[in-house]
C-alpha cells in the first residue's frame, strides 16, 4: 500500500525562506525566486545559456544584498543613539567567539601538546619552508646574491 501512495503522491521537498533579515525587501524575495526558477531550468536543461541566464540571476540577486544591508546598517548608525545602535549592529557581529588555541600538533608522527612545542613546530615549518620549496625548482635561476 505504501508503495503505491508513494508512486502516485509522491512528497515533495519545499524550502521555506523566512524573511528574518530586515534588509531582504519584496524586490530582492521577487528576484530570489526568479533566481531559483532559472536554477531549477538550468539543473534539469543542462543548458549553457540557461546556466548563464542562472549565473546572472544570481549574481544580480547577491548584489542587491549586498546594498541593502550595507544601506540598511548606514541607516542604523546614523539613526541610532549609542546603545541602539551597538544593537542593531550586533546582529552583524559573530555571535561567539572561536576558540583559536591550538591544543594539539601533529608533526612527522609525534604529537606535541604542551604551547611551547607546539609553537617551536610552527616555527621550525615557517623558517624551513622556504628552503624546502626552493629545492623543487630549477638552480639556474639567478638568486639574490647573484
Amino acid at each position: 500500500m505504501v508503495k503505491v501512495v508513494d508512486k502516485h503522491i509522491p512528497l515533495k521537498e519545499r524550502r521555506i525562506n523566512s524573511r528574518s533579515e530586515e534588509w531582504i525587501n519584496d524586490d530582492i524575495l521577487t528576484e530570489m525566486h526568479c533566481r531559483e526558477h532559472l536554477f531549477k531550468k538550468a539543473t534539469q536543461s543542462n543548458d549553457g545559456h540557461a546556466w548563464n541566464l542562472y549565473r546572472a540571476s544570481r549574481n544580480r540577486v547577491t548584489k542587491k544584498i549586498r546594498e541593502e544591508k550595507h544601506a540598511f546598517v548606514e541607516e542604523a548608525i546614523s539613526q541610532a543613539e549609542n546603545k541602539d545602535m551597538w544593537d542593531k549592529l550586533r546582529q552583524f557581529l559573530p555571535s561567539k567567539k572561536t576558540n583559536t588555541n591550538c591544543t594539539f600538533l601533529k608533526d612527522n608522527n609525534v604529537i606535541f601538546k604542551d604551547t611551547k612545542d607546539i609553537a617551536e613546530c610552527f616555527n621550525n615549518y615557517f623558517c624551513n619552508i622556504g628552503h624546502e620549496l626552493g629545492k623543487h625548482f630549477d638552480d639556474t635561476l639567478p638568486t639574490v646574491e647573484e
